[in-house]
């Protein structure tokens, strides 16, 4: 159990942000967390839920980069 439990800097190197990000998160009361006494650890598991609902699915009909509008067509 405890091995599914992360420090914040471990969690960060997880999810490839910086922690100070992290601790921002965890203040504002984003992503849940663990705290015994004073440390505070992240669920591994939560870690995983948040990527998965930050996937942005593909499209079906990508869209050309560029500008928009009749500028683009000069």
């Amino acid at each position: 159990m405890t091995s599914d439990l992360l420090s914040v800097n471990e969690s960060a190197e997880f999810l490839r942000i910086k922690s100070s990000t992290l601790r921002e998160w965890i203040l504002v009361r984003k992503i849940p967390f663990v705290k015994l006494g004073r440390r505070v650890f992240l669920k591994r598991g939560e870690l995983e839920a948040l990527i998965n609902r930050s996937v942005v699915p593909a499209s079906l009909n990508p869209r050309k980069r560029g500008r928009k509008g009749p500028e683009s067509s000069k």
